[in-house]
């Protein structure tokens, strides 16, 4: 079975924004320029020797440019695995966190 409530991730985030008072982005970058972006960030941190992750990667360019959802057909099956909070449920406690509440 696949993730009970799959989730587009751009338009959940701008709904999260939305209710956490957060201005969601007011542009678009295609795929290719932010995973350039995330190849020169990820060199000018290392030319530069700077500590932690730099502030964008291909990984995460790759990762916004597309929706994610899971099968857990195995975890239900072989561990008895059910969601104890919904995509709904989660998304309240996140803006509730977010809100700083």
């Amino acid at each position: 079975m696949v993730q009970k409530e799959p989730v587009l991730l751009w338009t959940w985030l701008a709904e999260l924004f939305r209710r956490a008072g957060i201005p969601p982005p007011a542009r678009r970058v295609s795929r290719a320029s932010a995973y350039t972006a995330g190849a020169a960030c990820e060199l000018a941190w290392t030319l530069g020797r700077r500590a932690g992750e730099p502030p964008m990667t291909r990984f995460l360019a790759l990762q916004l440019s597309a929706s994610h959802s899971y099968d857990i057909g195995a975890l239900e099956r072989e561990l008895g695995y059910k969601e104890r909070v919904s995509t709904a449920e989660a998304t309240e406690r996140l803006v509730t966190l977010l809100r700083g509440a």
